[in-house]
């Protein structure tokens, strides 16, 4: 024999709640309990129907670190008629902890309060997904953090590198430079050994002879010739050349350091390389 539903509400709520996993609820809050609550309940929280139809029952068994607020919470907005949600932990049976979405309807005749009903939705495995979310996040910033002291460390050293190469030169390798030219006079290679060697701890010849750049061996000695401010005469003599050979190199240079067209002198550009 078929149940009429149509006169019995609570069973109607009963029957749709069932079919989910969710908690529907009733609740009095003149006599502090719950008058209603759907068979999900026991198998969600491990507490049977009597347990959860106590008086007091809902709040004793709100986690400690979320009672003050979700009572405060939900009796200032069913105190103001105003349907709210919120979320919060709540002890289990076994001790365990669960995560309740409340999603609350006040029912309210003339302005005045007389019920509450909802659902209690158990958003756990959502809540370990956002920590679990939240812990990788933490993480990657810590590995962030890392590689960025990491990365400080490596430009410390190489800079403390560049030092010790700048000292080395200054005290050492200048003065039998300097023995040299007194000896031999403004000799050409000395005047490119001389201002080479003070360019050995920048990063000149590691941009010009990068990849992208694309000069050939002869090219980056010229390139190098020009900047230490050769002449195209000069940077002839040197190489046993032709003047004409020269400016053919100087204008694929140009091209490849994309100064076709400008006005750049060369020599001044690869001085700021």
């Amino acid at each position: 024999m078929g149940i009429n539903l149509m006169n019995k509400p609570e069973q109607i709520y009963e029957v749709i709640i069932e079919g989910v996993s969710i908690i529907g609820w009733q609740f009095d809050p003149y006599q502090d309990c719950f008058t209603f609550v759907s068979g999900k309940a026991k198998e969600i929280t491990g507490y049977g129907m009597d347990e959860w139809l106590k008086k007091g029952f809902w709040q004793s068994h709100i986690h400690p670190e979320d009672r003050e607020f979700a009572i405060k919470y939900c009796m200032e907005a069913s105190n103001k008629g105003k349907d709210h949600e919120f979320e919060y932990r709540f002890i289990k049976a076994d001790g365990g902890v669960i995560w309740f979405k409340d999603i609350v309807q006040v029912v309210s005749t003339n302005g005045k309060v007389e019920s509450m009903k909802g659902i209690f939705v158990d958003i756990s495995s959502q809540k370990i997904a956002e920590e679990n979310l939240k812990l990788q996040k933490n993480k990657l910033e810590l590995k962030n953090i890392a590689m960025r002291e990491l990365i400080g460390q490596f430009e410390f050293e190489k800079n403390q590198v560049r030092k010790n190469i700048h000292s080395n030169l200054k005290e050492f390798i200048k003065p039998i430079i300097n023995k040299l030219k007194a000896k031999y006079g403004n000799d050409s290679d000395l005047k490119i050994l001389d201002k080479n060697l003070v360019d050995i701890a920048s990063s000149f010849g590691v941009r010009m002879s990068s990849g992208k750049i694309n000069l050939t061996p002869k090219e980056l000695q010229i390139c190098n010739l020009i900047r230490n401010g050769f002449t195209n005469k000069e940077v002839a003599q040197y190489f046993n050349i032709a003047c004409r050979t020269v400016e053919k190199h100087r204008n694929n240079i140009r091209n490849k350091l994309g100064l076709n067209n400008k006005r750049t002198n060369l020599a001044s550009y690869l001085k700021t390389v």
